[in-house]
């Protein structure tokens, strides 16, 4: 059985894709007005948040804040699929290659299917 699949005109209308685009631009204008334009420059608003630390600390020292401290949140939460899924990762490019192949082989079949 063939399926046939129908838009409103029968092909595709790059018109109604820009109309799209425009009203996704005008939506996203309209929102980013919406946002208080009270900041003022030269003050506090400005400065770089640095999980409420003095910010001289960090000009003083030679300080780097690596990823695990920024994304501890979510490490914490997905703790148990990392741990699965840390498992995986050999480090052999042949490896991730098959991990690629089969995914691919999958979504083929999962296409043929639908």
């Amino acid at each position: 059985m063939e399926q046939i699949l129908e838009t409103g005109s029968g092909m595709w209308a790059p018109i109604a894709w820009v109309v799209a685009f425009i009203t996704a631009l005008v939506i996203g204008w309209l929102i980013r007005n919406l946002g208080e334009s009270g900041c003022q420059q030269g003050t506090e608003q400005t400065q770089v948040f640095i999980s409420g630390e003095d910010e001289k600390i960090f000009a003083e020292k030679d300080v780097h804040i690596v990823g695990g401290n920024l994304y501890w949140g979510y490490f914490e939460v997905l703790k148990k699929y990392y741990d699965k899924v840390t498992a995986l990762h050999t480090g052999v490019v042949s490896d991730y290659l098959l991990w690629m192949l089969t995914t691919l082989v999958i979504v083929i079949l999962i296409g043929l299917v639908i």
